[in-house]
C-alpha cells in the first residue's frame, strides 16, 4: 500500500490535487512568495509616491487595477448580481465590456469542476484546449496551470496583470495609445483572439450547465457529420465501412 500510494499522494488527494496538481500549485506559490512578493513590496513605495505627485500614468495604472481586482471579487460570488457591480464611472459599452470581460474571468473557478459537454469537466477541457496555447515569449503552455485550481487563480489575479502590463508598455512604445489606456484595455476590455476564444468557451460552458441543451453533443465531430448526413445538409464527405 505505501508503494502504490506514497504520502505526499495521499496528502495530495485528501484536498482534491492529484500529485502533478498539487506539484503545480506549489510552484505557484513559490513563486508568488520569492518574485512577486518582493517586487510589490519593493514598488510599491515607488509607486506611492508617483501617485501622490500625479505624475502620468501611475494614478491611471492603479486604478485599472482597483477595477480589475474589486470586480473579479464582485463577480466571485455568483449569488451577486451582474447588474450589481460598481461601475467606477465607467458608462455605456464601455462599461458593458469590462463586466462581460470579468464576470467570465471569475466564472473559471465556479466552472471548475462542474459537467463540461465535451468532457467530464471544465478543467479537463481546459487542459486539453490550452496545450498549444502558450504565456508569449515563454512557450510555457497554459495547459500546465490548468491542473490546478490554485494555479489557475494565481495566472488570472497575478500572470496576467503582469503579461498585460509588459504588452501596454510594448504597445506604447509603438503606435499604441497611451500606457495607461493601453494597460486598461489588454486587462478590463481585451479584444484579442485569445481573451474572445475563452470568453466564448466559458459563456458556452455556463449555458450549457443551465440548459443542459442537447445541441452541444453536436460538438463532436462525428456527431455532428451523421446528424447533418440525416439531415440532408452537405457537409465533409466521409468513407463508411
Amino acid at each position: 500500500g505505501t508503494l502504490d500510494n506514497p504520502p505526499s499522494a495521499r496528502r495530495a488527494h485528501m484536498i482534491g490535487l492529484d500529485p502533478i496538481s498539487w506539484a503545480m500549485a506549489m510552484a505557484t506559490i513559490a513563486t508568488v512568495l520569492f518574485c512577486v512578493v518582493p517586487g510589490v513590496v519593493v514598488c510599491m513605495p515607488v509607486l506611492s509616491i508617483l501617485y501622490f505627485l500625479g505624475i502620468p500614468p501611475v494614478p491611471e495604472l492603479l486604478r485599472t487595477l482597483v477595477v480589475f481586482y474589486k470586480t473579479l471579487w464582485y463577480f466571485s460570488d455568483p449569488r451577486n448580481p451582474y447588474e450589481g457591480a460598481p461601475s467606477f464611472s465607467f458608462k455605456g459599452k464601455e462599461w458593458v465590456r469590462i463586466r462581460v470581460h470579468l464576470a467570465s474571468l471569475a466564472t473559471v473557478l465556479y466552472l471548475w469542476d462542474k459537467r463540461h459537454y465535451r468532457h467530464e469537466s471544465f478543467q479537463r477541457d481546459m487542459i486539453l484546449n490550452l496545450r498549444n496555447v502558450a504565456i508569449p515569449g515563454t512557450g510555457v503552455p497554459l495547459s500546465l496551470f490548468s491542473r490546478s485550481s490554485v494555479a489557475t487563480l494565481g495566472v488570472i489575479v497575478i500572470i496576467y496583470p503582469i503579461v498585460a502590463i509588459l504588452g501596454a508598455i510594448r504597445g506604447a512604445a509603438g503606435s499604441e495609445p497611451s500606457l495607461g489606456k493601453s494597460f486598461a484595455s489588454l486587462l478590463l476590455r481585451p479584444t484579442d483572439w485569445f481573451s474572445l476564444w475563452r470568453l466564448n468557451c466559458r459563456l458556452a460552458a455556463l449555458h450549457f450547465l443551465r440548459t443542459k441543451d442537447k445541441g452541444y453533443l453536436l460538438e463532436d465531430k462525428w456527431r455532428f457529420l451523421q446528424r447533418a448526413k440525416e439531415e440532408g445538409i452537405p457537409v465533409t464527405p466521409w468513407l463508411d465501412d
